[in-house]
């Protein structure tokens, strides 16, 4: 910045600019200042949003995690269609035991037929939704 405009910068009262602009500029930066402050808000709410999400997804990690068999997780917990983790899995489990019997029916009953379908069911829901990931 050349120092021509520093001292112009230094005293300039962004109040006082406002009063000396017309009417249409007035109403254009109260505009501006009020989308502004929605647009924060927004943001603000997204970013708390999605921790919460994140928290609720770590949680169920663990809870996954501390489990001896997967299949076995409490109903409580697998129906939980506020966590997005909760929610694919519980697509998956459905789509594992739906396979199952489709397979025991044609009789091609086997692990790799019953994780295939748990798998696209988990591709077919991860495209349809939002998922939040750990950064870690």
């Amino acid at each position: 910045m050349s120092a021509f405009f520093t001292p112009f910068l230094a005293s300039t009262n962004i109040i006082d600019v406002f009063e000396h602009c017309d009417i249409v500029g007035q109403v254009i930066t109260t505009l501006l200042a009020v989308f502004s402050i929605f647009a924060w808000a927004v943001m603000f709410g997204k970013r708390s949003e999605l921790n919460t999400l994140r928290q609720l997804n770590r949680s169920f990690e663990r809870h996954l995690r501390d489990q001896k068999n997967i299949l076995d997780l409490p109903e409580s917990l697998r129906e939980r269609r506020d966590i997005p983790y909760a929610d694919l899995f519980s697509d998956a489990v459905e789509a594992y035991w739906r396979a199952a019997a489709i397979g025991k029916e044609r009789g091609i009953d086997n692990s790799r037929y019953r994780l295939e379908h748990a798998e696209n069911a988990l591709q077919r829901a991860s495209r349809g939704r939002p998922c939040i990931m750990n950064p870690t």
